[in-house]
């Protein structure tokens, strides 16, 4: 499974905004995950962010297999338009391979360390960047590129303003041109292949 999976699914969709309990519901469906809980915190302020964490719960029942729980931590201060960004690309975690996961205490402890002694300005700019990548994967399945078209002549002749599109897709005003954008177009795109 795949993220490309996820988008031709919402293929599907007649209207904005997509739901994050769909995409939740969608990849529990999919066995990556048992149960996914979204977690507001103040914590994470400086974070800006979110962050993934999953554990083990076992099954008190003789032979039962234990549960693979997620919880996505999220920045309680952000505008709701941006936590729903910033908990979808949480849960494309999901979709990681094996190397880009940390599963024990050290391995965290490990990549903290790492990011906290980047070398060069490049090295930290390279590991943002893919943050910031995530960050348009997850507006790629919040805004189905079917759905973006939708309202491209309207919103190309001005008849519907940056504001009411933000409304209808339930995302930051400004991530509206990036919608329109032929990068964009070109990014949903090579989902749909």
């Amino acid at each position: 499974m795949s993220v490309r999976e996820l988008v031709k699914h919402l293929v599907e969709l007649d209207d904005p905004p997509v739901s994050l309990n769909a995409i939740q519901q969608w990849i529990q469906d999919r066995g990556f995950i048992d149960k996914i809980n979204f977690r507001p915190t103040s914590k994470f302020r400086k974070l800006g962010g979110a962050l993934l964490c999953t554990r083990w719960i076992p099954d008190p029942r003789p032979y039962a297999e234990p549960e693979l729980v997620a919880d996505i931590y999220f920045n309680e201060a952000l505008p709701p338009t941006m936590m729903r960004i910033v908990c979808c690309k949480e849960m494309l975690h999901f979709f990681d391979g094996d190397t880009e996961r940390t599963y024990t205490e050290d391995q965290v402890s490990s990549l903290i360390r790492d990011w906290a002694s980047e070398s060069t300005v490049n090295e930290l700019l390279e590991k943002i960047g893919g943050e910031i990548a995530n960050q348009i994967w997850a507006l790629v399945v919040l805004a189905p590129l079917h759905l973006v078209e939708k309202y491209r002549a309207d919103y190309e002749s001005g008849r519907i303003p940056d504001a009411e599109i933000a409304a209808k897709f339930e995302i930051p005003e400004f991530l509206v041109r990036l919608l329109y954008s032929s990068e964009f177009k070109l990014l949903a795109e090579m989902h749909l292949r």
